[in-house]
């Protein structure tokens, strides 16, 4: 997946941070992947030439959260604010005391589950 331009390195808002923007969220679901951004060119004789992006890798978090129709309302407010070009501060969930800067990397998906609660999937990716 090619590296995307972030508009601003300086962070807008906080997400999942005690008493942010937006704060702490329940997961139902994380996952943390380790992405190498590279550029890959496949010829007609089949060669495929790579090239590299970035020199280190970046983190891509993917998550799941479960809330109520009233927050995930707000949370509706904070992606569309932010985009895929605003970063934010994310608190990572095995690294308690740390803020990685991210942005969204991924498009609104949610599902209505049960007792008026809404199931919400995202992506984050590390920009710094």
């Amino acid at each position: 997946m090619p590296a995307q331009a972030v508009a601003a390195a300086t962070p807008n808002g906080t997400l999942n941070g005690a008493g942010g923007t937006f704060p702490v969220l329940g997961y139902k679901a994380y996952r943390e992947e380790l992405e190498y951004p590279t550029r890959a060119t496949l010829y007609q004789n089949g060669w495929l030439q790579q090239k590299n992006l970035a020199n280190n890798y970046r983190r891509r978090f993917i998550c799941t959260v479960r809330m109520t129709a009233a927050n995930a309302a707000t949370f509706k407010a904070f992606y569309d604010a932010r985009g895929k070009t605003v970063p934010f501060l994310f608190r990572p969930l095995r690294e308690a005391g740390t803020q990685k800067v991210v942005r969204f990397a991924s498009g609104w998906s949610q599902s209505v589950a049960f007792h008026d609660r809404v199931d919400i999937e995202f992506s984050l990716v590390e920009v710094a």
